[in-house]
């Protein structure tokens, strides 16, 4: 069994365009490119600290080939990147390890995992606040785990089940199962 702290990611659907410019610069792309995707991710997400025009943002996207725009709400599962603006597989390959769903706006600097960690650093170096003020942020008493379990069986069979999970005294019977499944990245 495997447990690891969600909070050692970054939330696309909160975190600040500023945190997840500096995931792209730490994954690998230039300062421009970085700049102009996390925008994009935050229309995507609707977390952009400034809307523009949603004329604009669909021009963009029609210039660009495509019959659709973002659509300013959270985002439900991480391969709902592919359709960003400017996102390639190759820049979504090398991000998807270090986002989650389930996490706070802020990172856990003590569990952060090493790229996630540097763009933390990076941050904290400009003065620029990584995450805007959230109600979506859970107490300082409640944790969000990922639970990851695997069993062996006859012949080389394996099962492997996991579950994300949010404890704390303040939640009904202490536990909340957020989500279910074999896989969440």
């Amino acid at each position: 069994m495997e447990l690891q702290d969600e909070a050692s990611w970054i939330n696309p659907n909160s975190a600040s365009p500023a945190l997840v410019e500096e995931l792209l610069r730490a994954t690998g792309s230039d300062l421009e490119s970085a700049r102009r995707l996390a925008g994009a991710i935050a229309e995507w997400a609707g977390s952009a600290p400034v809307a523009r025009p949603q004329s604009v943002v669909l021009a963009e996207y029609r210039a660009a080939g495509f019959d659709y725009g973002p659509p300013g709400a959270p985002i439900e599962t991480l391969d709902e990147l592919g359709g960003v603006l400017g996102m390639t597989s190759t820049i979504l390959g090398a991000i998807r390890p270090h986002l989650t769903l389930f996490g706070p706006p802020e990172p856990n600097p003590a569990s952060a995992d090493p790229i996630v960690a540097t763009a933390l650093a990076e941050i904290s170096k400009t003065g620029v606040s990584s995450s805007p003020p959230s109600a979506n942020q859970p107490p300082p008493d409640v944790l969000t785990t990922r639970i990851t379990a695997i069993a062996f069986g006859p012949n080389s069979a394996r099962a492997t089940r996991s579950a994300i999970v949010r404890f704390g005294a303040a939640l009904p019977g202490g536990y909340t199962v957020l989500a279910w499944g074999s896989s969440f990245r």
